[in-house]
């Protein structure tokens, strides 16, 4: 797995400060991580990650001072799209 785990495992240890529905979301990841199988949850990491290398590979900003740099994804954006993407139902539906 990518750093998107670092993130949900440093928002829970307090090395990074998050608020309430923050820390929820990270330790819910965490836990499902965990025990999310019984509920017929899994990660697909190979697609996490293709999306978050789709961001940074094909955006580029087009305007402003940024304008034709690439589209870095920061570590909370990283969760924020391995977790819409990364996870599935067993029968492979988001």
């Amino acid at each position: 797995m990518t750093d998107w785990n670092d993130y949900a495992h440093d928002v829970i240890s307090g090395k990074i400060t998050a608020s309430k529905w923050i820390n929820l979301a990270c330790q819910r990841h965490l836990d499902d991580l965990q025990d999310g199988h019984t509920r017929g949850l899994w990660v697909d990491d190979q697609d996490a990650d293709r999306f978050i290398q789709f961001f940074e590979r094909f955006l580029h900003h087009t305007k402003g001072k940024w304008a034709g740099q690439r589209f870095l994804l920061l570590p909370w954006q990283k969760f924020a799209v391995a977790s819409i993407f990364g996870w599935k139902k067993d029968d492979g539906s988001r």
